[in-house]
């Protein structure tokens, strides 16, 4: 794609970042990964703010119009809408929430299938493996919730 093809992409910041490098930006990017390698170019101190901001115990969801996205994802946000960066204080998020949900629902199908609880990690086969899994979302759900300690 040549530069001249480029969409302009309205970058909005959220939170702290509104006091600190202003509300909104417009840089001409093909994805969410330029548009964020332009504003740690071109704005003093972001890299810095951010890098500092994360070993203070806060992080920052990346939002493509009303999706949010992953790191991974960033490079596959191709188009014209706008990209939201808010901060997220890490641990007061219910980003495990659903997971523990969904992993005490597997345990519960697990029991109930297979007998009781104790029997659902005592069998071998699809239920036992669903039992596990099960476990193993609740307890790591549980752990995303926890704030952090340093």
């Amino acid at each position: 794609m040549a530069f001249i093809d480029t969409p302009v992409r309205t970058v909005r910041l959220h939170g702290t970042l509104i006091s600190r490098f202003g509300k909104e930006f417009q840089y001409k990017a093909r994805d969410a990964r330029h548009a964020i390698n332009a504003m740690r170019n071109l704005l003093p101190g972001f890299e810095k703010y951010m890098t500092e901001a994360h070993k203070k115990g806060l992080t920052f969801s990346i939002f493509v119009g009303d999706r949010n996205i992953s790191q991974d994802e960033l490079e596959m946000t191709k188009g014209t809408e706008d990209i939201h960066i808010l901060p997220v204080i890490i641990g007061s998020k219910r980003a495990g929430l659903f997971q523990t949900i969904l992993g005490v629902a597997l345990v519960a199908i697990a029991a109930y299938a297979t007998g009781g609880v104790g029997a659902a990690f005592a069998a071998q086969g699809f239920w036992g493996g669903a039992a596990m899994v099960g476990a193993s979302m609740a307890l790591g759900g549980v752990v995303q919730m926890l704030p952090a300690m340093y």
